[in-house]
Formats: C-alpha cells, sequence, structure tokens
C-alpha cells in the first residue's frame, strides 16, 4: 500500500502495483512488510520503484546499486530499460555504467 500513494489513476492497480513490485524483486508477502523491517537494499529498490513510478521525464540517481545484491542490480538494469525519460547518475559500478 505504500507504494500505491505514489501512483497515479492509471497505475493505481492492484495488478499493475504487483507487477511491478515483482519487477523490483519483490514477491509475495514481501510486498505486505513494514518499511521498518526492511534491509538496506530492499529500502534502496522501494525508493527507485517509487522514482519510476512518478510523471517525471528525468531520474537522477547517485550510485544507484549501491547496497544491492547481483539479482537486484539486474532488476533494475531491466527496469530502467522499460523507462521512458533520460537517465542521469554517477556510479562506481563499471558494469552498471555499460
Amino acid at each position: 500500500d505504500w507504494l500505491r500513494q505514489y501512483a497515479t489513476k492509471e497505475q493505481d492497480d492492484n495488478t499493475f502495483l504487483r507487477g511491478f513490485l515483482g519487477r523490483m524483486l519483490f514477491s509475495g508477502e514481501e510486498i505486505d512488510k513494514k518499511i521498518k523491517v526492511l534491509s538496506g537494499g530492499e529500502k534502496v529498490r522501494c525508493q527507485l520503484s517509487r522514482m519510476m513510478l512518478e510523471p517525471a521525464n528525468v531520474l537522477v540517481m547517485d550510485d544507484p546499486t549501491n547496497h544491492l545484491d547481483l539479482e537486484s542490480i539486474t532488476s533494475l538494469n531491466d527496469a530502467l530499460k522499460d523507462y521512458q525519460g533520460s537517465i542521469l547518475f554517477t556510479s562506481h559500478d563499471h558494469e552498471f555504467i555499460q
């Protein structure tokens, strides 16, 4: 439900939100976790999800792969490929930059 508050009317659909969170590697009951019990990487994925739902056409990210495991980085890469806007980021992760 925390992500629903940031969704547009078109995005405010359980199927869409669950699918979106699934692409960000949240599954099943993990979707219902309280923010305070999430790991550092899960919190980063939550914030990235929130940013990608906003109707802006630019993402500005500072070292977005920090605190993420390899599976989460792959998921982030896949989600960013579908992003329609511009992306400006800094990173020390040479693989992510490629």
